[in-house]
């Protein structure tokens, strides 16, 4: 749904799935564009490397407006 710039060089990624929203912030690079078809398991991008040398990835779930525990929606 959209690709937009945060602070320090980060970006994040908005990807709609039917109702829900699925929100990838940190990231250093991104391999997708505004429009694009996502399938299960596609790159979306690099995360950003921390300044203790960590990689962390902002991860949120949105039912429309409704924030979700995206916890429930990964494999473990």
């Amino acid at each position: 749904s959209s690709v937009f710039q945060q602070g320090k060089g980060q970006i994040g990624v908005l990807v709609r799935h039917g109702s829900y929203i699925s929100v990838y912030c940190n990231l250093a690079e991104t391999s997708v564009k505004k429009g694009d078809k996502l399938k299960t398991g596609d790159s979306i991008g690099k995360i950003q490397i921390s300044d203790d040398d960590t990689y962390v990835l902002h991860f949120q779930l949105h039912k429309e407006n409704v924030k979700l525990d995206p916890s429930q929606w990964l494999k473990k």
